[in-house]
């Protein structure tokens, strides 16, 4: 029984980080983004012709900014200040990619200037490295937890709670491939395992729902044969009877 749990696990935590990519690069735009740029936020709102600047804030005085009181309770991305966010592509070998995580926390500190427990980094894998089979590419982003911590403290004074916080090099009318917040990482994927789970006991439930169907199926059309034989039946014995 534990082996069977076990390889349900197994495959769940494998769908999930199949899926996650792509949900992530594919997910809705966000309403509003907060583009960092030194120690100031560029305010953009957007729209079908893409983005639209509609204020710039000074961190100093963000609590009691007109602007930033419209975004409270909006869907609202943080795009850090690129120059504070190191950005570098890295090949793993592909064996290793339903641990990458483990990984690279366990390196984190040989890749990024930063002490393993002052770093926040996200990654996406970009699939087949140049290098061939049996690699895979990585993009890592990584910044500093202090840089990360300044940033959401001049917003939370303001009332606003980024849904992600990710990197002003990457496209602004598109969300956030990469995530630098903790917290709303883990509710991610946990969101996205409970996705899967539910998806695939709803397949099951599905399956089980058709394969009864087909097996009333047949057993109705079993029924029905049976009774058309016991038709045929008599009608021969009739026949029979009368020439004989």
């Amino acid at each position: 029984m534990n082996a069977i749990v076990n390889f349900f696990k197994w495959w769940i935590e494998e769908l999930a980080r199949v899926i996650e990519p792509l949900t992530v690069r594919r997910g809705a735009a966000p309403a509003y983004v907060l583009v960092q740029d030194g120690d100031r936020f560029i305010c953009l709102r957007g729209g079908r012709r893409g983005m639209k600047e509609i204020g710039v804030v000074e961190a100093g005085a963000a609590a009691g900014s007109d602007v930033l009181k419209k975004l409270k309770n909006q869907v609202v991305e943080l795009r850090l200040d690129q120059d504070a966010v190191l950005d570098k592509r890295l090949t793993l070998p592909s064996a290793g990619q339903q641990y990458l995580d483990a990984i690279l926390r366990h390196q984190i500190e040989r890749l990024t200037p930063w002490a393993a427990d002052s770093v926040a980094f996200d990654y996406v894998t970009e699939g087949t490295a140049p290098a061939g089979d049996g690699q895979v590419a990585i993009r890592l982003v990584a910044t500093s937890r202090d840089t990360v911590a300044a940033a959401l403290g001049t917003l939370t004074a303001a009332g606003i709670k980024p849904r992600s916080i990710g990197t002003a090099a990457d496209p602004l009318d598109h969300q956030s491939p990469v995530d630098l917040q903790d917290v709303s990482k883990v509710e991610r994927r946990s969101s996205l395992r409970r996705a899967v789970a539910v998806g695939m006991a709803a397949a099951a439930a599905i399956i089980v729902i058709i394969g009864g169907v087909q097996t009333w199926e047949v057993f109705r059309l079993s029924a029905e044969s049976e009774q058309v034989q016991a038709a045929v039946d008599a009608r021969r014995k009739v026949i029979a009877e009368a020439v004989a």
